[in-house]
């Protein structure tokens, strides 16, 4: 079994706040609150954004898409995209 409190002092030997994976937790939560921020007004969530707008770009330089294509690109499970699919009509 692996040694947490080894693998955290050594990433971090100044503290939490030099750990590579919170720097990167914390940009992402900025850029996500700044995206909301904008597409409020549109009444979209941050995932049916990226749905709508992978569906539009996909559409447009491979013409017909399917779900799956939007998940193997996105990363979202199909099952999400399905439902965002659905909430979207």
């Amino acid at each position: 079994m692996t040694d947490l409190k080894g693998v955290f002092l050594n990433a971090s030997p100044n503290g939490p706040e030099d750990a590579f994976g919170l720097c990167i937790w914390l940009v992402t939560l900025a850029y996500q609150r700044r995206v909301e921020v904008q597409l409020r007004p549109l009444d979209l969530t941050h995932l049916q954004y990226v749905v709508v707008a992978l569906s539009a770009w996909l559409n447009h330089t491979q013409g017909a898409t399917s779900q799956r294509d939007i998940a193997a690109i996105s990363g979202v499970q199909e099952a999400q995209v399905s439902l965002m699919v659905k909430a979207l009509k």
